[in-house]
């Protein structure tokens, strides 16, 4: 190339002829060249090629700068065969960047007025357009625009060679269009491919090339307006363009019409799921690949056709072969295609994201970890300032979002943040992607949220998921995200604000949800979070549609089936539905069998089935069962992962197994291992964590307990402390605040019956009618503060006698048992209620009725409570104290016996340490005391003397007497 720009062919040394007739000898070479030219055209062979560009050059050669005025036709054939070698083997650093440097020449040798005026300004079009699909620069588009409305200004309405214009001009406006989303580049570009079919009927040489254009430009309206009849419209054009091709022809335009209709087709199946289509799509793609075998120079495009075809066959099958189908044709297309060319980048993306697949299917490290390694180098290849940078960036950040979803790294999150911002600030709005990178950023600050409990975390995930879901109308790819996003940031922010629009919208958007994706949505989180009876059976309606979308051997199947068994497992719990029981300990069996070790849900698995054997073991005793219980907790703690959230609750909830089988067994190891896991979850959780409140109900839970087994006093104010912290971080309006009402009431309610203070007594009513206020009509957890306030006000009774506190407490009392009805859980905490404040109103007024009322209902809530429950001892006691009453009134020696062998299971199951054994024991030996005045029994006189030493030996505390 001279100082001027211009190409300077090499010359070695010249011929006689060249000297004496150069203008015959370079057209001999241009004759030599289109031969060699046409022949690879017919035959693919790169030698053919090459000596074509060898010829022209010697023909450039001898037409000089300045000096030959066929020069220009010299630039514009060798730009032609030198293009058709980057089309061929994508030599992007040589052929593209010369291809354009002879195309400006050969302009600027043809001005305005020149008769290859036109054909200078579409060749270097051409060549910008291909340089564009190859580095994605705007302003390669953008000239090329400019190049070919030139063109088509000077092929007015009637010119022969129009449609060639109209079709170049129609190509830049699709890309443009596709880059920006400018409404009215889709409508000229549809405009300009319906002139270019009209002036290319049937039998034009030129019809095919119209119809597939005219199929693109439909199909882009389509894209914007989601109607039906343009898609239809696409597909037929796309069809008559392949008829015209019939199969078996090697006709460079079935290549593309088979591509063509693939598209649409693959768009007729994202919208109506049809089987058939997708079948179509696949023998269509393949077809493509046959006409381009390897060495072809579509064969990398085709191989990654097919593979992105494939790739939706799995996502709609989930057979392996096909995955591994998908990876195998992304390798070879990779393997063939030069670095950074639009097939390589292409090829490492559908690598990333099927290497992806995998690691959801093997759960192998490596799988993940290569994928991410693709995508970074996708994301080196498209440096800022790349019109698809954006699109790399997306892309990696799924990737290292499932890292982090799986090994907590804190790092990977704020990539991940980092990686979504700049892909925002890539697509402004406008910008066809614009929703899909808020609805990235959306997700990733609600990690960021759910990993640090902040705040303005939560309201800007929101704010991003509003603006994609109002930017993606009913019918857009990204709609499904975007109600995904707010639906379970507005159900998160419920937990915050206690705003039922918060909690009615976040449920609206997630029946949407269902109603576009037919499959599965946790719907369970409702029923926890809103308390509403009749959230459970849809939940459990929703698990078992989606489970029977998902048959034995599909990949997704182990998370369907806990999803399943959770919500059997809730509904069993709050109705005692043993069926519902058993079918969730099969399903979540199930679930952990199929998520095996190192499966990212399968501590999910194992968590809701350690929940569902604890259930079984509180109603049936079963040591075995609880047994599997502990082991399975072993597993979740092996497994568990201090960055994650919700793994912290697993490790709160899984020391339940624990604290049973100490009960039960007796064993400091296992209150030891609880509370070592238990304090865990405080550390992990600081001060500002969404979680902490919960982990501290469940420490002063769990520390209450141990002191009902232990009697330390001490135990029992490290509880208040605790409960105390987790109320103060819910605020009134919190709807999670009933939970902390409750803990903290009862926790105030034992260390009255320690120390017998009134304003323990005060401060527990007070929260018990919070919490009723808080838990309307339809609450599940209602009863608890009905029973609670009732015991209160029965306290508060003896203490002050007051008849009202009396009175209010058996109407609380009553209240809860009717909201309780048979067969629901925690019936016999609101029937020993009613029952001990009916006893109490008995022991005052003497009414027999209110006696026969009582016992019933404790010999109910007995009956619910079999050998090894928590709650029998209490019950027993209740019965006792009431038989005792029956035998003094009506005499019937039945009612002592049976008192007296109440007590004595009741000392069985009281260790000498509990902190009401006194009282157990005082019961006892009057029973005892009155068979011995009824019967003159020594014996029993005897063993109410060793229990009077009994009393003496246990150890003194505060106490309330």
């Amino acid at each position: 190339m001279d100082e001027k720009g211009h190409f300077v062919a090499p010359t070695p040394h010249q011929s006689l002829l060249a000297k004496l007739c150069p203008s015959l000898l370079a057209r001999a070479y241009t004759y030599f060249a289109s031969y060699h030219y046409n022949r690879f055209r017919r035959k693919g062979d790169k030698t053919d090629l090459e000596r074509g560009i060898e010829y022209d050059w010697k023909a450039l050669a001898l037409r000089t700068i300045g000096h030959h005025s066929h020069r220009y036709s010299s630039l514009l054939n060798l730009a032609i065969v030198i293009r058709a070698r980057f089309y061929q083997w994508n030599v992007v650093e040589d052929d593209l960047r010369e291809v354009i440097l002879l195309n400006r020449e050969a302009l600027a040798l043809c001005p305005k007025g020149h008769p290859s005026h036109v054909k200078a300004l579409n060749g270097l079009s051409h060549s910008l357009f291909m340089s564009y699909r190859s580095d994605r620069t705007m302003r390669d588009l953008e000239e090329g625009v400019e190049y070919d409305r030139k063109a088509l200004a000077l092929r007015p309405i009637g010119h022969s060679h129009r449609h060639n214009s109209l079709l170049h001009l129609s190509n830049f406006l699709r890309a443009r269009f596709e880059l920006w989303s400018v409404v009215d580049d889709s409508k000229e570009a549809l405009l300009l491919s319906r002139e270019a079919l009209a002036l290319c009927p049937k039998g034009h040489p030129s019809h095919p090339r119209a119809l597939n254009s005219l199929s693109y430009s439909t199909f882009l309206s389509y894209r914007h307006s989601d109607s039906a009849s343009d898609l239809e419209e696409s597909a037929r054009h796309a069809k008559d363009a392949l008829a015209l091709s019939p199969i078996g022809s090697r006709h460079p335009q079935r290549y593309d019409s088979l591509l063509s209709l693939a598209l649409h087709v693959r768009a007729r199946f994202e919208r109506w799921s049809v089987v058939d289509d997708l079948r179509e799509l696949i023998l269509l793609n393949c077809e493509a690949l046959v006409l381009c075998p390897k060495g072809h120079p579509c064969h990398a495009t085709a191989l990654n056709r097919l593979s992105y075809s494939l790739s939706v066959s799995y996502r709609h099958s989930r057979m392996m072969h096909d995955l591994e189908e998908v990876i195998r044709h992304a390798r070879d297309a990779l393997a063939l295609s030069p670095i950074k060319s639009r097939n390589h980048i292409e090829s490492l993306n559908r690598l990333a994201v099927s290497l992806s697949w995998l690691y959801l299917n093997t759960h192998q490290r490596d799988d993940l970890e290569q994928g991410i390694e693709y995508d970074r180098k996708a994301l080196s290849f498209r440096p800022i300032g790349h019109s698809h940078r954006y699109d790399s960036l997306l892309n990696l950040a799924l990737l290292v979002r499932a890292r982090f979803e799986r090994w907590s790294v804190v790092d990977d999150l704020r990539e991940v943040i980092l990686l979504n911002r700049e892909a925002l600030a890539l697509c402004p709005k406008g910008h066809p992607s614009h929703a899909r990178a808020l609805n990235g950023l959306s997700y990733s600050i609600f990690m960021s949220y759910r990993h640090s409990g902040t705040m303005h975390d939560l309201e800007e995930t929101i704010r991003h998921a509003k603006d994609a879901l109002a930017l993606s109308p009913v019918g857009s790819r990204h709609r499904i995200s975007s109600l995904d996003n707010l639906a379970v940031s507005l159900s998160w922010l419920y937990l915050k604000t206690n705003q039922q629009d918060d909690l009615e919208n976040s449920i609206k958007y997630t029946r949407e949800l269902i109603s576009l994706r037919k499959t599965n949505l946790d719907l369970s989180v409702y029923f926890w979070r809103s308390g509403k009876v009749k959230e459970i059976d849809q939940a459990v309606e929703y698990a078992r549609k989606a489970l029977a979308l998902r048959p034995v051997g599909h990949p997704q199947r182990g998370p369907s089936l806990y999803h399943l068994a959770d919500h059997l497992l809730a509904r069993a719990i709050h109705f005692r539905g043993m069926n519902d029981l058993e079918e969730s300990i099969s399903h979540s069996r199930e679930a952990i069998d199929l998520c095996l070790v190192g499966h990212s849900k399968r501590l999910n698995a194992l968590a809701i089935h350690v929940d569902a054997l604890i259930f079984s073991y509180t109603t049936s005793r079963n040591v075995g069962v609880l047994e599997k219980a502990v082991e399975f907790a072993k597993e979740t703690i092996v497994d568990f992962r201090p960055g994650r959230p919700s793994h912290i609750k697993w490790l709160d909830r899984r020391c339940h197994a624990f604290i049973l089988r100490y009960e039960q067994s007796g064993e400091d190891r296992d209150w030891e291992e609880c509370t070592k896991y238990l304090r865990q979850t405080l550390t992990l959780c600081p001060v500002a964590h969404v979680d902490r409140p919960s982990f501290l109900d469940t420490n002063a839970n769990t520390l209450l307990d141990r002191y009902n087994l232990v009697g330390s006093f001490n135990l029992l104010e490290e509880a208040l402390k605790y409960a105390r912290e987790a109320l103060d971080f819910r605020p009134p309006w919190s709807p999670s605040r009933s939970t902390s009402l409750k803990t903290i009431s009862n926790v105030l309610l034992v260390r009255y019956d320690r120390l017998g203070e009134t304003s323990d007594l005060e401060e527990a009513i007070g929260h018990d009618r919070e919490g009723l206020r808080l838990c309307d009509v339809d609450h599940l957890s209602r009863h608890h503060f009905l029973s609670n306030i009732a015991r209160c006000l029965k306290n508060r009774y003896e203490s002050a006698g007051n008849g009202e506190d009396l009175e209010k407490a058996i109407r609380y009392a009553r209240e809860a048992v009717g909201f309780r009805p048979p067969g629901s859980h925690c019936r016999e905490v609101a029937l020993n209620a009613l029952a001990i404040a009916l006893h109490t109103r008995y022991t005052h007024f003497g009414s027999e009725d209110d006696l026969e009322e009582a016992i019933n209902h404790s010999g109910e809530a007995l009956d619910l409570c079999p050998d090894g429950h928590a709650r029998r001892a209490d019950i027993l006691e209740s019965l006792a104290v009431q038989l005792q009453s029956r035998f003094k009134r009506l005499g019937c020696l039945d009612d002592l016996e049976e008192s007296i062998s109440c007590c004595r299971e009741v000392l069985l199951l009281r260790p000498v340490t509990h902190p009401q054994r006194t009282v157990y024991l005082d019961i006892c030996i009057q029973g005892l005391q009155m068979r011995y005045e009824r019967l003159g029994q020594r014996g029993d006189l005897e063993e109410a003397e060793k229990l009077r030493r009994d009393v003496v030996a246990v150890p003194s505390g505060p106490c309330h007497s």
